[in-house]
């Protein structure tokens, strides 16, 4: 018989007295509930933490004897995101009975009118024979016992199975994967400012070249010229401020709370770690040698890690920031807790990571340029191999990681000392011949080109051709869509994510594609830029720039819009297969944003579903408490493109480009 104690003092009630349908109809669970005299949740028996909410209103943890608690704490609190939460402990820690796991502000939380009743769920109660609450409210005061649970034989794992279950290791994947994912994303906002400078970059470059004032006389205009001028070289700055832009975005991403704290944490982080060790360089303790050496943010003689730097900087403050940023301290001293502990903690943490990193960045250094020249060693196959990895990538939204490192570090090439293919594009475009900078570019726009531009909208029109015609109304403005965003912007996912999950074998194929027309671009000689792929690239670096070979970029590209037609058109025809759309779409768009809004809201479970919402360029990111609620169905009707559920926790919505205020309009509504 299993005993579990009283989860909080106060007033203990039936479950049915919940004002939630999700808790008192025992969907989740048998339980009870007690409404709480004190801000304090104890752990009912001996157990492990397994959860804690990032909104800290919710715990979850597992017994020795391997049963599954919820203790959640008041009605809609999530909406509270945190405030006036307290974990006490963290997730892994074992805990005794009896022990304050959670604390909270009872009497704030009231003033802002929630219900304060706290169900206590066992989540697998199915797993137990009998579960016995205690009705006798006399004995719960003088025993603190609420429930008796009797054990099924067989049905519980023991202590010692446990330990070799592999269900931990697979919560762990789970948590890597999804950390993964917010890392990520973190990266979206630079690489979107990056990727809008790098426009006005090439084209205030490209109108600056002789041979373009010469077709464009009243460029010469010293008004004009030094416009152009200034727009060019601030955006050249830009470029340089790349690892501060990732240190900057990735300790906002992966913070909890309280992320515009964390964000300047990560700028002190990365301006110390830098500022140390260049100190360490400069001591002459030890004999470092020029390798890997450079300057940033003022600091000369640092180490030049570039966007590595920015990365391992906004990790560390994100991690200090999580742990400490409501930190407690003695009364004397309490002045310095929480966020302001978090300013201690990374210039002091950045200060020992600046001292060490010296004499771990420069055997790094090395090995990276080894890298670089094994790619370069391995020719155009190498240059295949980037394109097709990259593209079968996108699904997990990991392959903007895979693009950082050969755009800002030495394994996409070295070049009078710059590292990575977008720096050195960015800092010798028109400066140096179009025909130095070549072989940098093969891992920039010009592979993507023929399948953005040409491959990507002659597959929409070929999958069109393949729909029965009764329902091409429905997908029609869906491929449209999808067709005109890759070929302006080069913004794929919309088309791609229309047949990933109804034909992965041609997501394959494409991919393998994507690495041929890499591959291609570099044995013909083109020398195309910038990293969007779009028409607007191909017209600002291509058409613009004398000898950039532009034009075989579109022989290739019309080559690849007839491959592209005829395999998808095939393929679709032959195996039945539709774009899952309805007319409902187009009357959804019309509808007024809030309305649109509910129903996604809906579909994802409502509002206590949702854990937080996020988005990059076209996917709509949520973490969600349970994927199983997610109406699929329901959501399609509101213009998704896709659905991809990534973990038990974590789903993602293909909208398109207009994911932003999709996004925007959530957040305002729960």
């Amino acid at each position: 018989m299993i005993k579990l104690n009283a989860h909080m003092h106060g007033k203990y009630v039936n479950l049915n007295s919940v004002k939630d349908e999700a808790f008192s109809s025992g969907m989740l669970g048998k339980g009870v509930a007690i409404i709480p005299k004190f801000g304090v949740v104890f752990a009912p028996a001996n157990a492990t933490i397994a959860t804690i909410f990032d909104t800290l209103h919710a715990i979850t943890m597992v017994t020795e004897d391997g049963m599954e608690i919820l203790i959640h704490v008041g009605m809609d609190t999530v909406k509270l995101k945190g405030e006036h939460f307290e974990a006490l402990v963290k997730e892994g820690e074992k805990v005794e009975a009896g022990q304050p796991i959670l604390r909270f502000d009872l009497v704030k939380i009231k003033e802002l009118g929630y219900d304060l009743i706290t169900p206590m769920i066992i989540t697998n109660s199915d797993d137990f024979e009998e579960i016995k609450f205690i009705d006798n409210l006399d004995k719960v005061a003088k025993d603190n016992i609420l429930i008796e649970v009797a054990v099924k034989s067989n049905s519980l794992p023991t202590v010692e199975e446990n330990k070799s279950d592999k269900k931990p290791k697979q919560n762990k994947d789970s948590k890597a994967l999804k950390w993964f994912q917010a890392f990520g994303r973190s990266l979206m906002v630079p690489i979107a400012t990056i990727a809008a400078v790098g426009i006005l970059y090439g084209f205030t470059a490209a109108l600056s070249r002789p041979q373009v004032q010469a077709l464009l006389p009243f460029l010469e205009n010293e008004y004009i010229y030094y416009v152009l001028f200034l727009i060019r070289e601030i955006s050249g700055q830009v470029f340089g401020l790349i690892p501060v832009l990732f240190a900057i975005s990735i300790s906002f991403g992966l913070a909890k709370r309280e992320k515009e704290i964390a964000a300047m944490a990560g700028f002190v982080t990365y301006y110390v770690m830098l500022f140390s060790a260049s100190y360490m360089i400069k001591s002459g303790l030890f004999e470092f040698g020029n390798v890997g050496l450079g300057n940033a943010l003022g600091i000369s003689g640092t180490i030049e890690m570039g966007a590595v730097g920015g990365m391992v900087a906004g990790i560390l403050a994100s991690k200090l920031h999580n742990k400490y940023y409501n930190i407690s301290l003695p009364v004397a001293i309490a002045f310095f807790g929480g966020k302001r502990f978090v300013s201690i903690a990374v210039i002091v943490c950045g200060t020992i990571l600046g001292q060490i990193l010296p004499f771990i960045w420069m055997p790094i250094s090395s090995l990276i340029n080894a890298i670089g020249m094994a790619i370069a060693g391995a020719g155009n196959f190498g240059v295949f191999i980037y394109g097709m990895l990259e593209r079968l990538l996108v699904p997990t939204g990991l392959h903007h990681i895979l693009n950082g490192i050969f755009r800002t570090t030495a394994a996409g090439g070295v070049y009078e000392g710059v590292e990575g293919v977008w720096n050195i594009f960015f800092q010798f475009f028109g400066t140096v011949d179009i025909e130095v900078l070549k072989p940098f570019t093969a891992f920039m726009a010009q592979g993507k080109i023929p399948f953005m531009v040409f491959g990507l909208p002659a597959a929409a029109l070929g999958i069109y051709h393949a729909t029965p015609k009764d329902k091409r109304k429905a997908v029609g403005p869906l491929l449209i869509a999808g067709a005109l965003a890759s070929f302006t912007t080069g913004i794929t996912e919309p088309i791609e994510f229309s047949f990933l999950f109804i034909a992965p074998f041609l997501f394959v194929m494409h991919s393998i594609l994507v690495g041929i027309s890499f591959f291609l671009m570099a044995i013909l000689e083109v020398g195309i830029g910038n990293t969007q792929g779009g028409i607007i690239d191909l017209f600002v670096y291509g058409f613009l720039v004398p000898n950039s070979n532009w034009t075989y970029a579109v022989y290739v590209g019309i080559g690849y819009a007839i491959i592209y037609y005829t395999m998808f058109r095939w393929y679709f025809k032959k195996n039945g297969l539709v774009v899952e759309a309805s007319e409902e779409d187009e009357i959804e768009e019309k509808s007024s944003g809030n309305q649109k809004s509910q129903t996604i809201l809906q579909g994802l479970g409502g509002r206590d579903n949702i854990v937080e919402i996020n988005n990059c360029f076209t996917r709509l990111r949520v973490d969600v408490k349970d994927v199983n609620k997610i109406d699929e169905a329901l959501l399609k009707t509101t213009g998704s493109i896709g659905i991809n559920k990534t973990s038990q926790t974590h789903v993602q919505i293909i909208y398109g480009p207009k994911v932003d205020v999709i996004a925007s309009d959530l957040k305002t509504i729960i």
